[in-house]
């Protein structure tokens, strides 16, 4: 019997799982609107430990089949199904044509791996940044899924039924078609998807995170915590940039009594030093004439150009000369960091990227002065 024969996928790793999933997935959903110029909708992922009547389901659906390998940060390989009638409609937006049926040749392929490698690409950003490890993946393999090759091509999905973990999102395509996306993993990358979130969080092993931690007496009369409500699905209207997502956190443990903690409390206040606050004296400003305060207004009038940089990256000029459609270049910034606003060449400010009304905008959060250039 091998060490995953009947393994049990607790509740705690679909969390994990459904959460990865749903940041990726969203990324990839935003990805796919900018190429369509369509508003996308995903809802919350539903996974499942691989079963019989699972892969009977995916059986039943002529379908495209996707292979996505994941070279660094995280080790292994993504598979993943959609229905052959989606993946056509795609491919017809893409082409400005009409399908007039759900054959796939050689073009067709083409074009919908490149939609997948802009979507993974998208994907893998936002894992990287979730888990906090640098992402990269190959390009994915696209293919078509028929009753003459489903066994060579799922054979690690036939072979082991019980070794696999399905991840299944619905997704809408406003005005156009709803479709559904079977994600398939194997039980080691998983593994290892839910080893890189508990790093992320400080936490070893899943005990830890299941509330290992001793729990306060129960305050009498208490009400029981009102439930949580289910994620809501991603809406991604077209153009909108892929938000940056705030890494998960550890759980606090509670503490154990309130009764000590307020003693301590109280015991810091009175050994504290409370001495009042001292302001620093500002120069008065110089009143300026009447002549330079019109030579104010004037320079005041000057336009300057203002750019935002989202990273820079030093290539090679036969990397360069390699660039062509779907290419991805790896900035020297990760997912979240600060952009830089530059006036004229030079760095005054640092901000964060906001949507107004369909365009780009910037969010000042930090103005650079003097001292931060030295």
């Amino acid at each position: 019997m091998s060490q995953n024969e009947g393994f049990v996928l607790t509740q705690d790793e679909k969390d994990i799982l459904g959460e990865i999933s749903n940041i990726s997935m969203g990324s990839a959903a935003t990805a796919l609107s900018n190429i369509l110029g369509q508003k996308v909708v995903i809802t919350s992922p539903h996974v499942e430990k691989g079963s019989r009547q699972a892969i009977e389901d995916l059986e039943k659906i002529p379908s495209i089949g996707v292979i996505i390998s994941y070279t660094e940060g995280v080790i292994g390989e993504n598979f993943l199904i959609m229905r052959s009638a989606d993946a056509a409609q795609i491919v017809n937006l893409l082409m400005g044509g009409d399908v007039e049926s759900e054959e796939f040749g050689e073009i067709q392929i083409s074009a919908i791996a490149e939609v997948m490698n802009q979507m993974m690409g998208g994907s893998a950003t936002a894992l990287s940044g979730f888990i906090g490890r640098t992402v990269n993946i190959s390009p994915p393999s696209a293919f078509v899924l028929t009753e003459e090759n489903k066994e060579e091509k799922l054979a690690f999905i036939y072979s082991q039924a019980d070794q696999v973990v399905f991840v299944k999102f619905r997704f809408f395509v406003e005005n156009m078609f709803e479709s559904e996306i079977f994600m398939v993993m194997t039980r080691d990358f998983q593994r290892e998807l839910v080893q890189a979130m508990l790093d992320k969080m400080g936490i070893s092993n899943l005990s830890e995170m299941s509330g290992s931690a001793p729990e306060p007496p129960a305050a009498p009369q208490s009400e029981p915590p009102a439930p949580e409500p289910a994620a809501p699905p991603v809406s991604v209207a077209p153009a909108a940039p892929a938000a940056a997502t705030a890494p998960v956190s550890a759980p606090t443990a509670p503490a154990a009594s309130a009764a000590p903690a307020a003693a301590r409390q109280e015991a810091a206040a009175a050994a504290t030093a409370v001495r009042p606050a001292v302001l620093p004296q500002f120069a008065p400003q110089p009143v300026l004439s009447h002549e330079e305060q019109n030579n104010f207004e004037l320079i005041q009038e000057v336009p300057l150009d203002l750019s935002v940089e989202v990273g820079r990256s030093r290539k090679l000029v036969r990397e360069i000369l390699d660039f062509a459609v779907g290419s991805i270049i790896e900035l020297d910034k990760q997912a979240g960091d600060p952009v830089d606003i530059i006036v004229n060449g030079q760095l005054i400010a640092q901000g964060e990227v906001v949507v107004i009304d369909e365009n780009f905008g910037v969010r000042i959060t930090e103005i650079i002065g003097k001292q931060s250039k030295a």
